[in-house]
């Protein structure tokens, strides 16, 4: 079966997965992984690779993998990636999709976040790209800034994020509130990510470059 993306966000069981993955994390103050985040990752993973030579399959298999990359919080936070392998890989075997691109779909999810994350496929550096251009203050649940880890600071200090392809550079382009966050601080919290982001990029034979206001970092 060829499934589509419109497949996969109706489908009612993906549904509940996601919803579980969003509530399950919530008590302990984590960011939103619900059908917001799930959404925003899924369009910019099929921008990313509709903008770079790829098949045209493959966009497809992308903005999928991108709605279902966080589901494995509906397990646990720890090792969420490879649970959300398993827990896709079960849910795409239920709907009857082709092996092929489920084995596709899981690589991704897999391989796109975690200590051992790395852009194995052209659909996975899409997806850790997209998963970490969506940056916004609403994701943040802690009250305190005291106790936020540096996912929750790059959301919380970020007043602007969008992500823009121009001939060979994918570019990640954030506004802080300068009154709020150094660039320098800023940078420090996002730093790993960006990091992962660059050799995603290389991925897609393209060049990473990252500017935090107007000042660019890589």
């Amino acid at each position: 079966m060829k499934i589509s993306y419109e497949d996969v966000v109706s489908n009612e069981l993906v549904k509940k997965c996601i919803e579980r993955a969003d509530v399950t994390y919530l008590p302990r103050g984590g960011k939103e992984h619900g059908f917001a985040h799930a959404a925003r990752v899924a369009d910019m993973t099929r921008f990313i690779l509709d903008s770079v030579p790829c098949r045209k399959r493959d966009v497809e298999l992308g903005a999928i993998a991108g709605y279902l990359h966080d589901i494995g919080y509906m397990v646990n936070e720890q090792d969420h990636e490879g649970n959300g392998g398993a827990v896709a890989f079960r849910l795409l075997g239920k709907m009857g999709v082709d092996p092929e691109e489920i084995a596709m779909i899981v690589t991704a999810i897999e391989n796109c976040e975690g200590e051992n994350a790395s852009p194995v496929s052209e659909i996975t550096a899409a997806l850790i790209l997209a998963d970490a251009a969506d940056l916004r203050p609403e994701r943040v649940r802690k009250t305190s800034p005291a106790v936020f880890s540096k996912g929750d600071k790059a959301n919380y200090y970020a007043a602007q994020a969008r992500l823009e392809v121009e001939r060979n550079d994918i570019k990640l382009i954030i506004k802080t509130e300068p009154n709020r966050c150094s660039v320098m601080d800023y940078f420090e919290f996002v730093m790993d990510r960006m990091i992962l982001c660059r050799q995603a990029a290389e991925k897609l034979g393209m060049r990473f470059v990252l500017t935090i206001n107007d000042r660019k970092m890589f």
